[in-house]
């Protein structure tokens, strides 16, 4: 992208704070996220002061405004969203009747909200769903984007197809003990991205390959998405992974929002699982906060049965053998 090196002042109507706002950062911050902005950049001091006269929120409150202002206090009553492991789902509205609903039951999910189409949006999106953006927040976002870049540049965006990321784990164990394991990631044919990964270090198992194998891709479009939020990348896929791994896939669907240090310290052998945790709810919360821009893409962790013929599947496969094999070099 290239950056426009012309003073520019940005003026800011409705936001956090009213005021002009020589830099695209401090703009931002006054109006990332704020209900009802209204911001706009110009050439020249004057235009901007202008621009705020005739946009700069009024002292009196309208009957409307009124009326919003009490229907969003009515709405901070808590929903918690529960969605169990077999499908089924239900809506609490107290904290009391979320535990109880939970306790004991492996595989629950559950999230509290501020209001009930939240809530309804989390059960009905299943073990993987966050609320959706409001209109308001939508457009926003899309404003957001235009200030730096073309309305081609947000089409071709949209348009992408998803690109699904392909990562298996291989574990061989041996009589002599020293087992083999690695894992792989594959992209596509002839990517430079895709890899076979030994693993030498202790414990090795099955388990640890997989994590390593997801832990690795979530690293890589994490790397992406800082990349594309400094500019330095004007388009980035909408990636989703695949794996044959349905416990990796459980964790990361179900249990990503709920788990505490305690949970994974009874999996202090693969200390890459909280890290592949956080770096996941990172990628969901990107594509999620900039569902406008990627056409409402949902990322996500598919679970594809093994050795069945998916191409992907099994060049993932193939990869993941091959760092194993190579273990044992090490």
């Amino acid at each position: 992208m290239k950056s426009n090196s012309k003073k520019a002042f940005y003026a800011v109507a409705k936001g956090q704070k009213t005021g002009i706002y020589d830099s695209w950062d401090r703009c931002k911050a006054q109006v990332s996220d704020y209900e009802g902005a209204k911001f706009k950049k110009f050439d020249t001091q004057h235009e901007a002061k202008d621009f705020i006269e005739k946009n700069k929120e009024t002292g009196s409150i309208s009957k409307t405004e009124a009326g919003r202002k009490l229907a969003q206090a009515k709405e901070k009553t808590s929903y918690y969203g529960i969605v169990y492991k077999n499908g089924e789902s239900k809506i609490v509205k107290t904290w009391a009747e979320c535990a109880k609903a939970t306790k004991g039951i492996q595989g629950a999910a559950f999230k509290r909200f501020n209001s009930l189409k939240d809530a309804e949006a989390f059960v009905s999106q299943g073990e993987n769903g966050q609320p959706p953006l409001s209109p308001n927040s939508r457009e926003v976002r899309t404003k957001l984007f235009l200030e730096h870049n073309s309305k081609q540049l947000l089409k071709e965006q949209q348009s992408l197809k998803p690109q699904i990321i392909f990562c298996d784990g291989s574990f061989i164990p041996q009589r002599s003990g020293k087992d083999k394991a690695g894992f792989g990631v594959y992209y596509g044919p002839g990517d430079s991205r895709n890899v076979a990964v030994p693993i030498t270090t202790e414990p090795k198992n099955s388990f640890i390959s997989e994590v390593k194998a997801t832990a690795h891709v979530l690293k890589q479009i994490c790397k992406e998405i800082d990349r594309y939020k400094k500019e330095d990348l004007e388009i980035i896929p909408k990636y989703s992974i695949s794996s044959d791994s349905e416990t990796v896939k459980n964790i990361l669907h179900q249990y990503a929002d709920t788990w505490t240090d305690k949970d994974y310290e009874k999996h202090r052998e693969v200390p890459e699982l909280k890290e592949m945790v956080h770096d996941y709810k990172k990628v969901r919360s990107f594509y999620n906060d900039n569902s406008p821009i990627f056409d409402d893409h949902k990322f996500g962790i598919t679970w594809v049965k093994g050795h069945v013929g998916i191409e992907g599947n099994e060049q993932a496969d193939r990869l993941a053998r091959e760092g194993a094999e190579q273990s044992i070099r090490y």
